[in-house]
């Protein structure tokens, strides 16, 4: 009963033609509560552990701190304590402090927009 009553609603789904993108973020939201509720949270501060399979069996683990508006995704500061990395960005181009020293390699700005955003995304998605 459950298989005809699930090939019913995804056939009414289907004649409402393809949703897009677009739509299916803006549902998702709105189920969850609107994207205006969660942009009047203001800053958010977000501990993140993560594990990963090395190559040789192993479980390594990464703890990290991401402090973000929620208005948008800068400005925003990522924190790597194990490494003792204080990373940044304003907007304007990220900026990092390995052990209290600046990280002056070129290459800083762009990875730290990389990082900031593969960890901030998921947790900007309803």
């Amino acid at each position: 009963m459950s298989v005809v009553a699930a090939a019913l609603v995804a056939t009414s789904a289907w004649s409402q033609g393809t949703v897009s993108p677009q739509e299916v973020v803006t549902r998702a939201c709105e189920a969850a509560g609107g994207v205006s509720n969660f942009r009047k949270l203001g800053f958010l501060r977000a501990e993140i552990t993560s594990h990963e399979v090395t190559q040789d069996g192993q479980t390594a683990s990464t703890n990290k701190v991401l402090v973000f508006n929620t208005e948008a995704i800068a400005p925003v500061r990522l924190e790597l304590p194990a490494l003792g990395v204080v990373a940044g960005d304003d907007g304007s181009g990220g900026w990092a402090l390995v052990k209290g020293r600046p990280d002056a390699r070129p290459s800083t700005t762009v990875m730290v927009k990389r990082m900031v955003t593969a960890d901030a995304f998921p947790l900007l998605l309803p």
